[in-house]
């Protein structure tokens, strides 16, 4: 997968109010943490690159992703593979 991430700093309450008044409906809040690691051997953020589990409700998710291609926008090759219950 190719991963294209774009960050900007808004203000909630402005952009929620003009999303409602183009028709946006509001659906959910999802809560995630993530934990990145590092390894004596490779180091990742020297290299830009990234592995991480990430937790969403009761779903775990481990990803690697590549250095990035693009600095502007992030843009950058993503693995990522949901972690079965009872471990990798």
């Amino acid at each position: 997968m190719l991963e294209v991430e774009i960050k900007a700093k808004i203000e909630i309450e402005p952009i929620g109010k003009r999303l409602g008044e183009l028709g946006a409906k509001f659906i959910n809040r999802t809560h995630q943490k993530d934990v990145y690691f590092r390894h004596p051997c490779h180091d990742f953020k020297k290299t830009d690159e990234a592995l991480r589990v990430r937790k969403v409700k009761d779903e775990y998710f481990l990803t690697y992703k590549e250095a990035k291609l693009d600095p502007e926008t992030k843009t950058r090759k993503e693995i990522q593979i949901r972690i079965e219950k009872g471990g990798i």
